[in-house]
């Protein structure tokens, strides 16, 4: 087994040489499920579905998964800094096309039906097409995420908006929201 920290790398007798970039995974749910006993796991992690002796392996992929996670998103963080600075200085700020409204619309709608998953992939979408249109979006992403335990992607979330609006009337909850998120996570930066 070889662990970065952007990947893991292991063969299979089913699948040959697996390697499973943690970016990659970022969003998905690492399921298992232990059937007799220790003896056996069901795992699935991203497109991959194992069944391995090694019962602890799916807390260590959570494990490995969660601290790429803190990485990845503050360094994205800091790779979104220019383009806030960038739309702070813009007085005239561009607007959320049809496709992008229709994204956060569904994404909301997912939201409160707790398909959480499906509402953060939405809004991803929305915030690809252009990532300055909508800095509400970045709010909601963040308290979505914080739904689903995905503590550093709220964060980085929450920071977003408050860099694209760093006078807005919720700025003071939207920070202590990330005091409260960065405790779950705190001893491991």
């Amino acid at each position: 087994i070889v662990v970065t920290d952007d990947f893991i790398e292991f063969n299979t007798t089913q699948e040959g040489l697996v390697r499973i970039n943690f970016r990659d995974i970022l969003f998905d749910e690492i399921v298992h499920v232990g059937m007799n006993g220790v003896n056996t796991c069901l795992l699935t992690v991203g497109k991959h579905n194992f069944s391995i002796c090694i019962f602890d392996f799916p807390d260590a992929l959570y494990y490995m998964q969660y601290i790429y996670g803190i990485k990845y998103f503050n360094e994205q963080v800091e790779a979104f800094r220019p383009v806030a600075e960038e739309y702070l200085k813009t007085s005239d700020k561009p607007e959320m096309t049809e496709e992008q409204h229709r994204y956060f619309v569904q994404g909301n709608a997912l939201a409160q039906t707790r398909q959480v998953k499906k509402a953060i992939q939405l809004y991803n979408k929305a915030i690809a097409i252009n990532p300055v249109t909508y800095p509400e979006g970045y709010y909601n992403l963040a308290l979505i995420s914080s739904l689903v335990n995905n503590y550093p992607f709220a964060v980085c979330c929450m920071k977003k908006y408050l860099m694209l609006v760093p006078d807005a009337e919720d700025a003071r909850d939207a920070q202590d929201k990330i005091y409260g998120w960065e405790i779950h996570y705190a001893d491991k930066m």
